[in-house]
């Protein structure tokens, strides 16, 4: 540090304490910059309802019974920093269902704990949420089954 110092003072003729404020200015703002603008964007339940609206854009949402899902669904997840940056990259990098399990398991089952399946995954109507699904509390019928097909005479 202190060769670099003496090189820059030579080369731009200003005195070191000068320079030790210009670079502890850069080095401060690199710093306060980013952790501000953590701060100032919204939490992950909010990057959530936009990756569920991003993947599911073909479907009619309830925006209510989205952000209760949301909500239902990271009650007991801690809003952490790892957590909070993970779920903005999912974000902001655009992944995919198959790019990402984390975003293949809130999709899932949003898709579960709405009425999307009970109604023959009829995509005209609007999806509501019917409350979170638990494979072990939550009476849902076998989405893969023939009576949620569509009817061959109506093809």
């Amino acid at each position: 540090m202190l060769c670099l110092c003496t090189l820059l003072t030579s080369f731009f003729k200003m005195k070191r304490r000068k320079l030790l404020k210009i670079l502890g200015s850069v080095a401060g703002g690199a710093i306060l910059v980013p952790s501000g603008l953590y701060l100032a964007t919204p939490g992950i339940k909010y990057f959530a309802e936009k990756i569920i609206y991003r993947h599911l854009g073909y479907l009619k949402l309830d925006p209510g019974g989205v952000s209760q899902y949301v909500e239902d669904y990271f009650k007991g997840m801690p809003d952490s920093f790892a957590n909070t940056i993970r779920w903005k990259s999912y974000y902001y990098l655009n992944l995919k269902t198959k790019d990402s399990i984390n975003i293949y398991q809130l999709i899932r089952c949003y898709l579960l704990s709405s009425d999307f399946f009970q109604y023959k995954m009829d995509t005209k109507r609007t999806i509501k949420y019917a409350g979170l699904y638990d494979p072990y509390k939550s009476p849902v019928a076998n989405p893969f089954s023939y009576i949620y097909l569509p009817d061959k005479r109506n093809i």
